[in-house]
C-alpha cells in the first residue's frame, strides 16, 4: 500500500500543502501512521481534500454572487 503525505496530496491536487492541511484538519482525518515526524495518509485523503476543495470553491462562489 502507498502512503501519501500532505505534500504528496498537495502536488497531486496542484495546491498548497497548507490548504492540504487545513482540509484534513476540518475532516478529522486521522494519519494511517507516521514515518519519524512525517504523517501518512491513505489515497482516500485525496478524495476528502478534493470534496473540502470543493466546497470551499462552492461558498466563495455564492458568496461573489
Amino acid at each position: 500500500m502507498d502512503f501519501l503525505t500532505t505534500g504528496d496530496i498537495a502536488e497531486k491536487l496542484n495546491v498548497d500543502r497548507d490548504v492540504v492541511c487545513y482540509a484534513l484538519r476540518k475532516a478529522r482525518v486521522q494519519p494511517v501512521g507516521r514515518a519519524g515526524q512525517v504523517r501518512l495518509f491513505s489515497a482516500t485523503a485525496i478524495k476528502i481534500v478534493e470534496h473540502h476543495l470543493e466546497k470551499l470553491h462552492a461558498k466563495e462562489h455564492h458568496r461573489a454572487m
